[in-house]
């Protein structure tokens, strides 16, 4: 801990942008409407390997579908998920997934394999 007859030096830092990725891999998608309460856009890629967007940190995953019709939870709707925050600010969630290949906390660069 400096005294203070000491001088702090303060060096800035500063992180290049943020790179972007389409987050599937290997198959055609196809893109839905845009939500009508929050911003957000659903993009359909049946059957690819979902990847990081961009560099960020995985913050929440799903590996069990807990889904009932019966109930019809809408916290339960997203089946197996992933959810990172990217550098960015962003929170990209992507769901209804066969396989979590991601964990929580794992910090991944665009073009990791998440899902």
């Amino acid at each position: 801990m400096p005294t203070s007859d000491e001088a702090i030096t303060i060096v800035p830092t500063t992180l290049p942008p943020p790179a972007y990725v389409f987050p599937f891999v290997g198959r055609h998608v196809s893109y839905g409407g845009t939500h009508h309460d929050y911003p957000a856009s659903d993009v359909f890629g049946c059957g690819a390997i979902v990847v990081a967007p961009t560099d960020g940190t995985v913050v929440q995953t799903r590996e069990v579908d807990l889904w009932d019709a019966a109930v019809d939870l809408p916290s339960n709707r997203g089946g197996k998920y992933v959810s990172m925050m990217g550098r960015d600010g962003v929170r990209y969630y992507f769901a209804h997934l066969d396989t979590v290949l991601a964990a929580v906390g794992q910090s991944v660069q665009p073009g990791d394999p998440v899902g």
